[in-house]
């Protein structure tokens, strides 16, 4: 039976034109937003809190202007729980159609990713099938991202 990964491949290839995986971990926020700074554009930071339950998902949409977003999953308590699995996308007002995925994420994991265009970004965060029935799990993400500065 022939792979079916080239064809995931080629699905995902006009996603990725919108958003594609950064390499490397900056070494500061100013780094991750800076090359759009020259755009006019302002960095900010959004927190997202949420509590993921047995086979449970959730999902966290934010708006952005071109250029670099960074999702961090800041915490989850208990401190010793599973891993769980997170990942960033566009967001069609329906479905978030997600780009870059981790399965395996713990506090301080990073997705990294350009967005080429004015865009609704979702972040989708769920159970890889780690917890136990009735475990919750709370967390915290932080999106940085460009937003047009304040009209005066």
């Amino acid at each position: 039976m022939p792979s079916r990964r080239p064809l995931v491949g080629f699905v995902l290839l006009p996603l990725l034109a919108v958003l594609v995986s950064a390499c490397g971990t900056p070494e500061t926020v100013t780094d991750v937003i800076g090359p759009s700074l020259a755009d006019g554009y302002v960095p900010v930071t959004e927190t997202f809190n949420g509590t993921l339950v047995f086979r449970g998902s959730n999902l966290h949409t934010f708006h952005t202007m071109p250029g670099l977003v960074k999702v961090t999953l800041v915490s989850v308590d208990p401190a010793d729980a599973p891993i769980i699995a997170m990942a960033i996308g566009m967001w069609d007002g329906i479905s978030c159609q997600t780009v870059l995925e981790s399965y395996g994420a713990v506090a301080a994991t990073e997705l990294v990713g350009t967005a080429s265009m004015d865009s609704r970004v979702c972040i989708k965060v769920w159970d890889p099938l780690t917890l136990a029935e009735g475990a919750q799990i709370s967390y915290q993400l932080s999106a940085v991202h460009n937003e047009e500065p304040p009209k005066s």
